[in-house]
C-alpha cells in the first residue's frame, strides 16, 4: 500500500490545529484517527510529515533492462527460463535466476504457452 502524500498529511494536522475532533477529521478523509496521532507524533519528533522510505530490496532490473527483458520476450517466445537467462546474461551482463525470470514474466503479463507450428 502507497504512503498518503504529504499534502494529504498536512490537510489533516492543519485541520487537527485548528481545533477539530480527530473522529470528525478521520472520517472527513477516510484515515483511521491512530493515523492521525502518528501523523502528529511524526511531526512532533522529526519536523516533517514526509513519508518513510519503503521498505525492501532494489528491484534486480533497471527500467531499461526491464524494456530489454521485455523485448526478448517478443522476440523469443520459446526460449525456456535457463535459455533466456544466459541469453540475457550474454547481451546484459546480469545474472538472472529462474525464479526471476518467472516473477518478471508474470509481472509483464506475459503468456508462457508456445507459440503453435503454423504451416
Amino acid at each position: 500500500m502507497k504512503a498518503y502524500s504529504t499534502d494529504l498529511r498536512q490537510r489533516i494536522t492543519t485541520a487537527i490545529d485548528q481545533g477539530q475532533d480527530v473522529t470528525d477529521v478521520a472520517n472527513r478523509y477516510n484515515v483511521h484517527p491512530r493515523t492521525i496521532w502518528r501523523y502528529l507524533q511524526l511531526r512532533r519528533e522529526q519536523g516533517h510529515l514526509n513519508p518513510r522510505p519503503r521498505q525492501g530490496r532494489a528491484p534486480k532490473l533497471t527500467p531499461e533492462q526491464q524494456d530489454a527483458f521485455h523485448q526478448q520476450l517478443r522476440d523469443h517466445p520459446t526460449l525456456t527460463y535457463r535459455e533466456r537467462a544466459k541469453l540475457f546474461y550474454e547481451q546484459h551482463g546480469v545474472q538472472l535466476s529462474g525464479p526471476t525470470i518467472s516473477r518478471w514474466v508474470r509481472r509483464l503479463r506475459y503468456s508462457r504457452k508456445k507459440p503453435g507450428n503454423a504451416p
